[in-house]
């Protein structure tokens, strides 16, 4: 500890909350007064000490300071207030909006997380199917390959090639290209 600045791992130990949840009251205005100076892995975050002591007094003294939860916006209320009324919770009461606000979130983040793994399933599944096709292209080829150089390996050359053969497996390649393809 520096005597007239901390560091984020500091500030969050000394107020009692997670580091992620500092940097996230950072970021709503908690600590307006930060700066970067050199620390053992480069440039870090420092936080002033009269802003931490300001915090840690707001803290012990239950003012509105670092610990008081944020005012729900007004807008936000408003849109919440049909379904407040729904299941009866007054439009005053901050800490039962966020809960009916979590509650939606929550809600929308699972079907959305469902609506992700079916997506990814199908592709699966899609995947599969094109790997299975693209391996019997691969074998018409292995046919086609042998039947222009003389039949399977080990067998003599034939004098000529059937020029009728070679079109029907170029058929047959086609049109499991043309499958692929859709």
């Amino acid at each position: 500890m520096s005597g007239d600045s901390y560091t984020l791992r500091e500030v969050a130990e000394l107020l009692g909350v997670s580091k992620r949840t500092l940097q996230r009251r950072m970021k709503e205005g908690a600590f307006p007064r930060r700066f970067l100076a050199p620390g053992r892995h480069g440039l870090e975050t420092r936080i002033p000490a009269d802003d931490v002591a300001r915090a840690l007094e707001d803290l012990r003294g239950g003012g509105v300071g670092f610990a008081a939860p944020l005012p729900v916006p007004a807008e936000v209320t408003d849109s919440l207030l049909p379904v407040a009324r729904e299941v009866g919770v007054a439009a005053a009461d901050p800490g039962a909006l966020r809960a009916i606000v979590a509650e939606v979130l929550r809600e929308e983040r699972t079907e959305f997380l469902e609506v992700v793994r079916t997506a990814v399933a199908l592709q699966h599944s899609a995947l599969l199917d094109l790997n299975t096709k693209l391996a019997e292209i691969h074998v018409a080829l292995e046919r086609l390959r042998a039947s222009l150089a003389g039949g399977p390996a080990g067998a003599p050359a034939p004098r000529r090639v059937e020029v009728e053969h070679v079109l029907q497996e170029i058929d047959e390649i086609e049109r499991m290209l043309a499958l692929v393809q859709q």
